[in-house]
């Protein structure tokens, strides 16, 4: 039985001010329906000094050592009493939260837009596209806290993306929220979006869709960075 609507988690390690944005944007839109749990990565006294004014709003707080931050996520996922999870991290800030919608769907996936920095607008994307990229913003995707699946730790950067695949390949129902006003931000500065974890993608599309599908994706990320440069803003 489900306590809550939703758990938001929020996955650190020593973290910069840029937590207490994520901590407070969370704390500003939570109710009796929403569920907040903390998973850090064993951060040391002057974290969880940084935390205790805000320990009375967090209804699952845990600060121990990780296999990284997928193995933190997961533990959040294993310690939520949602009926959906939503993962908001450090450095990303919510929004607002789709009650309406969530409260009515029986969807095991639920998908809303995402904010990025320069101001663009992520909107999620239900089509076998997913094979070539991401189309579903992590920021922005409620699971059902019931699914088969959970994080696989073996990926650093893209595990996300190994698991929107799986349930995308494995035919379970995904809603898309009509309304596009985003759910989050998400600042894309971080390693997700570095060419350096670009092997562990094309590896994770080639798992799930063979060498030619990962061809694709590499062509079309070629395409759509060759039109960022030659179009106008």
């Amino acid at each position: 039985m489900n306590k809550y609507l939703v758990s938001i988690i929020s996955v650190t390690y020593r973290p910069g001010s840029s937590f207490l944005k994520t901590v407070k944007s969370i704390l500003a839109l939570k109710t009796k329906q929403v569920e907040f749990i903390v998973i850090d990565g064993g951060s040391g006294p002057e974290f969880l000094s940084m935390m205790e004014p805000y320990q009375t709003e967090i209804e699952t707080f845990v600060s121990e050592n990780d296999n990284g931050i997928y193995d933190a996520m997961n533990k959040g996922w294993d310690r939520a009493r949602g009926k959906y999870l939503l993962f908001i991290n450090d450095g990303d800030e919510l929004l607002r939260l789709p009650v309406s919608e969530l409260q009515n769907s029986s969807a095991q996936v639920v998908l809303g837009s995402v904010l990025l920095s320069g101001e663009t607008l992520m909107k999620p994307v239900n089509s076998q596209n997913i094979s070539l990229r991401n189309t579903w913003p992590h920021q922005g995707t409620f699971y059902s806290r019931n699914l088969p699946h959970r994080y696989a730790t073996e990926y650093k950067v893209f595990s996300d993306f190994d698991l929107n695949l799986k349930l995308k390949n494995g035919g379970i129902p995904i809603e898309v929220i009509r309304d596009s006003r985003p759910i989050a931000f998400h600042e894309t500065n971080g390693i997700s979006h570095q060419k350096e974890s670009l092997p562990e993608f094309y590896s994770i599309i080639t798992k799930h869709h063979g060498r030619l599908a990962a061809g694709c994706a590499f062509l079309n990320f070629k395409i759509m960075g060759l039109k960022a440069r030659i179009l106008p803003t």
